[in-house]
């Protein structure tokens, strides 16, 4: 029986249903902008169940509960605020000191840039500079080399190796270089170099003649004497063959059979260069080599002919006259 009395009746729990949703709908028409709308069946309910008071009472408690919601809301809100601004003022703080860094790092940038622009110019100067400097060496290098091959002509001129100072004037003569090319020293190694070819020939030509005269003139006795002691061999030579065999007796000294016979010692006698000569043809030689360079070979066998005519005048004139002075004494005193 107790138990039974315990349970709700069907009125109780309609009842409370309904308050349920009285409440909900108070909730709700509180956040709702139209809530006078929203509550005005609330209302009626009330006034046909005579329970405004009651209605009020929820009123109040739904209301306070907004007010203490709002006021947590309000406090965090500020709490909220005010850590957003302790924030924003960090952010400005640092921002400013991005922007005091940055205006430093800009004027280091703009004095490096200056820096580097002045260093760029100092840079370009020296470059230039430099440039200036080995055009000079050059210029310098190539005035030297100029001089030495003039004075290596003078030096092989006088130590009379005429060939090579032939053709190292030959050189000089085709040494044209831009940078010192208007130089006034220049042009007058230019224009000296035939005078230095002119030099170089009769220098050579000269050499030949007293080589002539030295090597050649101050030994014809010994030469001569030589050749006659050659040529008395030969024929002794060739007597012995042609009593050996008589088949040999029609040919005579000097004819072809004869010099194909003759030993070795008469065939290959050299008469400047034996057991008592010794004559250096190597400046012969030189001095060919010299005018053979120049195309003027016929010029140097002129010279040579001349002054052998004239040695050989020199040598034979006291002969000639002696054998005509000795010539017009027997006529003038005969035995």
């Amino acid at each position: 029986m107790s138990n039974l009395s315990k349970v709700p009746s069907d009125t109780e729990r309609d009842k409370k249903n309904k308050q349920g949703a009285d409440n909900a709908l108070i909730q709700y028409s509180l956040t709702s902008d139209d809530y006078i709308d929203q509550l005005l069946p609330v209302i009626k309910s009330a006034l046909k169940t005579n329970s405004l008071n009651s209605l009020i009472e929820k009123l109040d408690v739904a209301s306070q509960e907004k007010q203490d919601e709002l006021e947590v809301v309000s406090f965090g809100s500020v709490d909220g605020i005010t850590s957003t601004v302790t924030s924003i003022e960090d952010i400005i703080h640092y921002s400013n000191d991005l922007s005091q860094q940055l205006q430093e790092i800009n004027m280091q940038l703009n004095k490096s840039g200056i820096d580097l622009s002045q260093k760029k110019k100092t840079a370009l100067k020296y470059k230039k500079l430099y440039n200036k400097i080995n055009d000079t060496i050059f210029v310098f290098n190539a005035c030297l080399d100029m001089l030495n091959k003039t004075k290596q002509v003078l030096d092989l001129i006088q130590n009379q190796d005429f060939y090579k100072a032939l053709m190292n004037a030959n050189s000089l003569m085709k040494t044209h270089i831009d940078e010192i090319e208007n130089f006034e020293f220049t042009k007058n190694i230019h224009k000296s170099i035939p005078t230095l070819r002119s030099m170089i020939l009769e220098e050579a030509r000269d050499q030949i003649i007293k080589w002539i005269t030295l090597s050649v003139e101050k030994q014809l006795t010994t030469i001569g004497e030589t050749l006659f002691r050659n040529m008395e061999l030969n024929n002794e030579d060739w007597e012995k063959q042609c009593d050996n065999d008589d088949m040999l007796l029609k040919f005579k000294i000097n004819s072809p059979i004869e010099k194909s016979l003759r030993s070795t010692d008469i065939k290959y006698f050299d008469p400047l260069y034996n057991e008592d000569v010794e004559i250096d043809l190597s400046p012969m030689f030189h001095t060919i080599l010299v005018y053979k360079a120049v195309d003027d070979l016929e010029k140097l066998k002129d010279e040579f002919n001349k002054e052998v005519l004239r040695k050989r005048d020199r040598l034979l004139y006291p002969i000639t006259e002696a054998l005509a002075n000795n010539t017009s004494n027997r006529k003038e005193f005969p035995r």
